[in-house]
This record gives C-alpha cells, structure tokens and sequence, in this order.
C-alpha cells in the first residue's frame, strides 16, 4: 500500500475521514452523519490531493486531542482553492461570556468568534463603499454622523474613516483589563446608554492617525456609521449584502448596544462559513465566481495601515502591523518567513490567510481570557499547518 494508502486507511480507523460521500472530508466520528451540501458551496478534496501532508495533519488531530494545543474546537484549512482539512473537537465553551458547559462541536454548531467581528464589520464598510453609500475612507466622520455634531467637535473634527479603521483615533481607550472586569472600556461602553457617545465622549490624547490603540470602541463607531448611511440595522445589512452571497444562513449576532448588537465581538457563526470570510480575503473578494467584496477593499484592507501595533510580540513575529481590522504580520516559520494577515478574537478564534502558501486556516476555540495561550492559535500555524504544505495545487 502506498503511503497515502495508509495515511487514509488510518483516517478511516480513527473515524477521522469518511469517504466519497463526503469527498474527503476530516471529521470527528460525532460528525459522520453532516454530509455537506451543494449549499455550502466548498469545493472540497482529500489532504493529499490538496497538496498537504495528511500523516503530519493526522498527528496533529491527535495531539489536539490530547490537549496539547488548549482547548481547540474546529481546524479547517483551505489550500489550492479546495477545503481539505476539518476536523472538530468537545470542549467548554461560552456563549458572549457565559459559561455554557462541554459542547460537541460539528460543522453546524455556531461558535462566538468574538473580535473576528471587528474583521466582519469592516468589510461591510468596503461593500458600503462600492455602494456608493460612503464616499472614501478619508471622510472626516463627523460628516457620516451628523447627529454627533457636538461631540466630534474641536480637534476630534479631524477623525477619518480611515483612522476608525485603522484604530488610530487618538481618542482616550484602554481594554488591557480581562473583559471579565468592569473598568475594562469596552466593558464600560456596553453598560452605558449611549455607547457610541460613550466611545467619542473620551478624551482626545493623540494626534488622530498618530497612534494605534486596540478599541472595540472604534468598531462601534464604524456600525453607527454602517447604520447611518445604509438605513439600515448592523445584522440586516450583513446579511444582506455579506451572508446571503456566502450562502451563510445561521448566524447570531448578540449584544445589545442602544439597539446594536455588540459589532466589536457579537457575531456567532459555523466554523464553515468564518471560513468563507478568510476565503473571500485569498481570493481578492470572490466567492465562488460571484464578486462579494471589493478587490480593491481587500487590497487596502490587508494593507499595512500602523506598524508595530504590539511590541510585546514573541520572536517567531518578524513583522506586526495593522490594517484595516486587519492583523498584518510576518511569521518565521518552516518554509521561511510568510506574510499572515489574521483576523484575531480573544479564546482562540483566527482566521489566518497566508497568500504565498495559497492556504487559509480557520480555528476556533474555548480559552477564553487566558493570557498563557493567546499565542496558542500561532504556533499551530507554525509548527503544525504550515509544514504540511508540499505543493499548490493546479
């Protein structure tokens, strides 16, 4: 027997990978039955056909498994085009916070993917700019929130779109508490009456466009902004104009801000369809054939907008920055140093596109506000995914 023989016969024995059917698919034995519909619109294919080590990928199911990475719920990679690797796992998990018990995660669970959700909102500001409902990121926002007249007064009238995005506000933030705790400002916006007033009420420090600071308080601007000059609610838009073209039907997106869901760490969806949104990234905003996002949002969007956002980075990070609700980085890893453009959410939640590799990685996960792990997600990347990649596919 071949080696992808064996690699295969071992799958199938560990209940990991069921055959035509499924075309391939990697799934925990709980999940036999889930057989993917047309509906989902993935093109799917075996590892090895894939261009990935399928020995090296069953490995790491079984250290994750044992535990050896946290508490990882879903593994889904993309490579030549093609879905090749989901795997799911039982975990604790929570729902916006709220312990929820072990939960037997399968390609229809929905899972929170907390400040992935920055990423989601943004890109519905580069589809309400092909629309023609913002005229350009360098708007001042005070002209896209006109009933904000008052508090974007002053020196806080220069604000753009742009440094909303970017998190380059200058306005006073600080969410370097556990979001468990009261005094953490994002935390301090959720509590308050009027949270967009509360975000654009704090004091401006910095020059606007000067400095990064993380601000789930940015991202509420940025639905105010969406609401304004759609006419239309956060959800309804997104699933008008992003989920419905993804063909992502089951989605939660909780919170409730002054009648907003939380656009900085609400949205709840299946693993499948977050990986349709790093997707759309790899391939200049198609999905399927069909134009969802702008290329040139996805351009600007995966730019280097601020470098150096986090100087505490560990050494395997040769480069950060930010782009638009964006992380920008360069990665040392097995095959040299990649580009990786990462939407990030606290517990384990990354959407990694690496453009070089023709690779997207999708994780979920439950280690909720545990600073021992934040890195976690990275280094499975590294040692784990990214040298199972052998060949792009044609």
């Amino acid at each position: 027997m071949s080696r992808v023989g064996v690699v295969v016969a071992c799958l199938v024995s560990f209940g990991l990978i069921v055959s035509a059917p499924l075309h391939g698919r990697i799934v925990t034995p709980a999940q036999a039955l889930d057989a993917p519909t047309e509906a989902d619109g993935w093109q799917t294919a075996a590892p090895s056909a894939a261009g990935l080590d399928g020995a090296a990928l069953l490995r790491m199911t079984e250290a994750i498994r044992r535990g050896d990475w946290g508490h990882v719920h879903a593994v889904l990679i993309e490579h030549g085009g093609r879905l090749a690797y989901e795997a799911y796992f039982p975990g604790p998990d929570q729902k916006r916070g709220q312990d929820i018990g072990t939960v037997a995660f399968t390609a229809e669970t929905l899972h929170d993917v907390r400040s992935v959700s920055k990423t989601v909102t943004s890109t519905l500001v580069g589809i309400a700019l092909a629309r023609g409902e913002i005229a350009s990121v360098r708007q001042r926002i005070a002209s896209l929130l006109p009933d904000r007249a008052q508090a974007l007064a002053g020196d806080k009238a220069r604000i753009t779109l742009e440094q909303v995005l970017a998190m380059s506000t200058g306005l006073d933030w600080d969410e370097s508490a556990p979001y468990s705790d009261p005094t953490n400002d994002e935390r301090r916006m959720g509590a308050s009456d009027d949270p967009v007033g509360f975000v654009l009420g704090r004091a401006l420090v910095h020059e606007p466009g000067s400095t990064w600071n993380y601000s789930g308080g940015a991202t509420q601007v940025l639905a105010a902004i969406l609401e304004h000059v759609t006419g239309r609610d956060l959800a309804g838009y997104a699933t008008e104009r992003l989920f419905a073209p993804l063909g992502i039907s089951a989605t939660e997106w909780l919170g409730d801000l002054a009648g907003t869901p939380s656009a900085a760490s609400g949205l709840r969806l299946r693993a499948r369809d977050v990986a349709k949104i790093g997707s759309l990234f790899l391939h200049q905003g198609r999905w399927n054939g069909r134009q969802v996002v702008p290329p040139a949002w996805v351009a600007t969007a995966l730019d280097a907008h601020i470098e150096n956002p986090d100087p505490g980075s560990p050494p395997f990070v040769l480069r950060a920055a930010y782009g638009y609700q964006w992380w920008i980085n360069t990665f040392q890893t097995a095959l040299g140093p990649q580009d990786v453009m990462a939407a990030v959410g606290n517990g384990g939640q990354r959407i990694f596109v690496v453009p070089a590799l023709d690779l997207v990685v999708t994780l979920l996960g439950g280690d909720y506000n545990d600073p021992r792990r934040f890195w976690t997600p990275e280094q499975l990347l590294i040692q784990q995914i990214i040298p199972t990649v052998q060949a792009h596919s044609e």
